[in-house]
Formats: C-alpha cells, structure tokens, sequence
C-alpha cells in the first residue's frame, strides 16, 4: 500500500484514490487527532550568541531558531529563547521545568558556551558575572518533578569560556576547571546528546549558518516514526565523518523505551504500536527493583550494587499509571554474568 503524507491527504482528489488509501487517509486523520491530545511535546530552545568581546558566538541564536521550527513543525510546543543572561537562563529554565505536563515528551536544547565544574556541567548566559551559572543535572531534576515521559537534553555548548566561569563562580586561574563537558547521568527516562566527547570542544558555525552538529541534526529530527536514538546516532555518524574524527558527539541514555518525535500512524506502524505502548515488555524483568533516589541527589555517577544493577534510581510515587510508564526499567551488565 502506498504511503501517503498526512500533508498531502487533502491535495489528492477522492475519485482518484484507492479504497485503501481512502481508508488509510481517515485512519491517519483520526489518529493524529487522538496524538494531538493523548502525548504531549514540549520543548524549551535557547541560543546565545551575544558574549563579551572574545567571546562572541555566530551561529547559536540560528541554531535556536532553526532548531525551533523543525520542532514547531512536528508538533513541539516550543519556547525559543536567545541571549540570555544567568539569572534569565535560570529563571526560564524553573518556569518551564514547572509548566511540564506529566507525560509529556521533553526536549531542552542550548547552543553556546558552555563549562564544566568539579563533575558539574554549566550553561554560561551572556554575562559573565554572578554566582547562578544554570546546572544542567539540576535542570534535569527539576523537569522530571513534574513526571514527563522522556527529557530529551541536547548540548551543543562544549565551546568554552572559562575566564567567564571563573568569574561567575568567583573562583581564581588555580582552582579545577576543565574543557569541554563531563559525563553525566540524569532520572530515570533521560536522553543527553553532547555535540562533542567530553572535555572536548565543539566546532561553532559561522553567522547565518548553523554549526556543524545541529546541522545535521537538523537533518534528522523531524524523520518521521525513528526512533531518537537511532536520530540523534546518525547526527552523530555524519558529525564523524564531516569533521574526520576531530568532533564525537556522544549519547548519554537511560531510557529504555522507544521515544518517537514525529509519529505519522498506520495500521502495520510499529512507531504507533510502541508509542501505545504503555506496559513495555521490560517491565516483566526479573531484575526489576523498587529502590528509591538517594539522598545525596547525585546523578551524575550512580552507585552499584554487586550485581551490577544502578539500584538507587527508582523513586515510588502513588501514581501507578506513571509508576509503569516511567519506571519500569533496570540497568544490568550482562557481561558480569557471561
């Protein structure tokens, strides 16, 4: 049966389809309309171009704009923002984080400067002063309290700045500051994509154009029913291969569901079928533990016990619909059994 383009559906003339078109064509109507109010999109966007002198970027504010309307255009609510300060940064961040509605499919994207601090990734705003640099790990914390399905992190921020950092963090050229971003983890259900290995810079693209990870991620993220770790893997692959190794995106998941941006459904669509999923397979493991955060918060580094399960990040809440949705998943290394 031919595919057919949701877009496309009311271009072609009713005599001239074919009793399965025809059916698929009210079967898609009739599904995008029940997506459109059962799943949730939101996305928070920021770009910073406009630092001080030395300092000033050339394609983050394009970046965010771009990057803002391949998301409109597959269903996102978005909040673009650009040239922000700290205080702006950290204040935009908590106002969004708390207008997430539970369920929801989350996606935070930054591009500009960005640094790391004793295990600590921060976000610089265009000023350089002041002592409230946003924490990524604590902008992950506050996005999943109001329980969304998947926070989806994008980092395209690993070209520093570390006079500023020092700065802001009123520490001096002695203390441990290090290029680019360190790894991290996050709550349950969350996808971080770096734009480089960490402790790495990313290359900036010039004014107009975007730069060279967004690009091609940009390339991928409105592909219709793929999965966003199989996008966020072939930005990474043609970042490679442009850049010839000297730039690595990495991929940073805990997320064991499949987590489609842009599902257009059909009757044999396995994107539809795992997007209705809501009692995965996994959540029959025999592993399965009903552990809850520790108190320390740190999610950066988690703690294993001897068989090798992450068995601090199951939190309990009263809610068991969000309960099977959102926490069902261990994390085993089956290499210790082999």
């Amino acid at each position: 049966m031919t595919a057919i383009a949701f877009g496309a559906i009311e271009s072609i003339n009713p005599i001239e389809r074919s009793a399965d078109e025809t059916s698929s064509a009210s079967f898609t109507q009739v599904c995008l309309g029940f997506i459109s109010t059962m799943f949730d999109k939101q996305a928070l966007v920021i770009g910073n171009d406009d630092y001080g002198a030395g300092n000033r970027l050339q394609s983050c504010v394009y970046d965010a704009e771009t990057m803002t309307r391949s998301l409109h255009s597959i269903g996102f609510d978005v909040q673009p923002q650009i040239n922000l300060r700290n205080d702006q940064m950290s204040l935009i961040s908590r106002k969004f984080a708390q207008s997430i509605r539970p369920g929801a499919i989350v996606v935070f994207y930054f591009s500009g400067h960005a640094g790391e601090f004793n295990g600590k990734n921060y976000l610089h705003g265009v000023d350089s002063t002041g002592d409230n640099l946003p924490n990524v790990q604590d902008l992950l914390r506050e996005m999943h309290q109001n329980r969304p399905r998947v926070v989806i992190c994008i980092l395209d921020g690993c070209r520093n700045r570390m006079e500023s950092l020092y700065q802001a963090l009123g520490l001096d050229g002695r203390s441990r500051l290090r290029n680019g971003l360190v790894p991290m983890g996050g709550p349950p259900s969350t996808i971080i994509a770096f734009s480089s290995a960490a402790g790495k810079n990313s290359e900036a693209g010039h004014f107009g154009e975007n730069s060279i990870y967004t690009k091609y991620l940009l390339r991928y993220i409105r592909a219709a029913n793929t999965d966003i770790d199989i996008v966020l893997k072939n930005a990474a692959v043609d970042v490679q291969r442009a850049t010839t190794n000297r730039q690595i995106p990495y991929l940073y998941t805990n997320c064991n569901e499949h987590i489609y941006l842009n599902v257009i459904p059909s009757r044999n669509n396995k994107a539809w079928s795992d997007s209705m999923q809501f009692d995965p397979p996994i959540h029959q493991n025999q592993y399965m533990t009903q552990s809850i955060w520790p108190h320390t918060g740190n999610f950066s580094y988690p703690h294993y016990d001897h068989a090798g399960m992450i068995n601090n990040q199951y939190p309990v809440y009263e809610n068991a619909w969000y309960n099977t949705m959102m926490y069902p998943y261990t994390y085993t290394y089956l290499q210790m059994f082999l």
